[in-house]
């Protein structure tokens, strides 16, 4: 393709590579949504459960760095065509599985061609848009990306509301056939020309070091901070980290070359989008939670309430760009953690029935601080990478995404979790051992357990539970927010003081 119809159709190349990275953030918090579902279809125990979405977490984390380099020397058309035929593979096979061993396995493949894909969508934007019109891009970009995260508990309610769970795998497909012949005519090819032999070895070691990372944060909620497992992963995660960056300096060409951490915009681009998911993710599993457990509310019910936080978090990406061109990247960067701290310290205020306006008005909010400070954090990124080497730059971007929302998820999980049953000490004291598990294990057992009393007639007993797990959930979710804040402000913070004064 010529470089006059690649400018001719360059926003058509927006929406496709829009539509190609919406799917696979659909995907992820599609699949949470229907957890419940997943687990009644394959008689999954709760440890099967829990990999019905980390394997695809996983997966996609680890491959992300190799994928993007593999883009950059062979084509990043080729791959995210061969990603998307992937994911669609998996897809298939997750609405054809019968046990949960397969449907794990669909996951994983899912997760591969997640991470063939994702990379390619940035680094094509960075090589069709000038330099000009690239921060808009990216920041449209950026929009479209978090927006599929934010309606994937929308869409996910509806098809789980009106169809099987299969139905939240069947709707990939006209999606990824979409891309696939809109892409055929609009989305020119690229690479790198003489491209360096890809880095196996330090491609393994960032594989083996980013899975045992997030791994060993899936694991706390299981296994605790000290438990031998949480530990045992952690180590091996710094250690091959260690050696990562001790080979990669060593050699000529590296998968991930050192000096970009030398740059400043560069780290605090990560730093921003690091802890952005860290705090949108851990915040989605929680108040996916209150909104089920403690409201009562449907799948359905509590997607319509997340989304006008998608859709401020889209607009949002683009008056943050806008903004930037005029205070900076990274002042808006600080301008958006700082709003988004103050955003999710409403939610501590929140109570056992607080009207749906308030939940409405709160999630708009967190998504405004967010929107606005995740363009610019992503442009910092990508403008440290050469037009060649875009396909890294959109790997480290997405990778650091992935990484930060599992670390927020399990932090922000286990603390819940930590409050909740050291609440309940005194009301469980006197219980059978089986009871008082079930009810300081988690919020959902007490409430199955709860269902048990009202099926016995035993109605003032599951009352008494209720009240009290729910009190117990809302001083957990307090002090996890507290958590999130403090964590968001500390960021702004460093920030602000590595930022030139005007």
């Amino acid at each position: 393709m010529d470089e006059v119809k690649i400018q001719s159709r360059r926003w058509l190349t927006l929406v496709v590579m829009g539509v190609a990275v919406m799917i696979t953030g659909l995907q992820n918090t599609m699949t949470n949504v229907g957890l419940p579902s997943l687990q009644a279809e394959f008689g999954a125990n709760a440890a099967s459960t829990q990999w019905f979405l980390n394997s695809y977490i996983l997966t996609f984390a680890g491959l992300l760095l190799i994928m993007g380099a593999l883009g950059d020397k062979y084509g990043r058309k080729l791959f995210l065509n061969l990603g998307l035929l992937t994911f669609a593979a998996g897809s298939l096979w997750a609405v054809a599985a019968t046990s949960s061993g397969e449907f794990i396995t669909s996951q994983v493949l899912m997760g591969v061609g997640a991470a063939i894909l994702t990379p390619q969508t940035l680094s094509i934007l960075v090589n069709v848009f000038k330099k000009k019109e690239r921060a808009m891009a990216i920041a449209i970009w950026t929009g479209l990306a978090a927006m599929g995260a934010g309606l994937g508990p929308l869409v996910g309610g509806l098809l789980l509301e009106n169809y099987s769970v299969s139905s939240l795998f069947y709707v990939n497909i006209p999606l990824i056939f979409f891309v696939l012949v809109a892409g055929w005519f609009v989305v020119p090819e690229s690479k790198k020309a003489n491209a360096p032999k890809v880095d196996f070895i330090g491609t393994l070691l960032s594989f083996v070091s980013i899975f045992a990372l997030v791994i060993g944060f899936i694991w706390v909620p299981a296994h605790g901070w000290l438990g031998l497992y949480t530990l045992g992963a952690l180590l091996v995660a710094l250690v091959t980290g260690v050696m990562f960056v001790k080979y990669e300096k060593m050699i000529k060409n590296p998968i991930l070359d050192m000096k970009y951490f030398k740059n400043r915009e560069f780290v605090d681009g990560l730093i921003g989008i690091g802890v952005l998911f860290f705090s949108l993710m851990g915040l989605l599993f929680l108040i996916t939670q209150f909104l089920q457990i403690v409201q009562q509310k449907s799948a359905l019910e509590a997607g319509l309430l997340f989304l006008p936080m998608a859709v401020t978090l889209a607009i949002a990406s683009v008056v943050g760009q806008k903004l930037a061109d005029k205070f900076g990247n990274t002042k808006l960067i600080i301008y958006g953690v700082s709003g988004t701290a103050a955003s999710i310290l409403l939610v501590s205020l929140w109570q056992v029935a607080s009207p749906d306006w308030v939940i409405v008005v709160t999630l708009s909010l967190i998504g405004l601080g967010i929107g606005l400070a995740m363009s610019p954090a992503t442009n910092n990124i990508m403008k440290s990478f050469t037009q060649s080497n875009a396909g890294m730059g959109s790997s480290m971007n997405v990778l650091v995404r992935q990484v930060s929302g599992a670390i927020g998820i399990a932090v922000l999980g286990s603390v819940l979790n930590s409050r909740y049953s050291d609440t309940l000490e005194s009301y469980v004291a006197g219980a059978p051992q089986e009871i008082a598990e079930q009810i300081s294990g988690s919020i959902q057992g007490a409430y199955e357990l709860a269902g048990d009393f009202f099926a016995q007639g035993q109605q003032a007993i599951a009352n008494s539970v209720i009240s009290t797990v729910n009190s117990a959930f809302m001083a957990g979710l307090a002090t996890a927010i507290a958590v999130a804040v403090i964590v968001t402000l500390l960021v702004a913070v460093n920030l602000s003081r590595n930022t030139p004064k005007d």
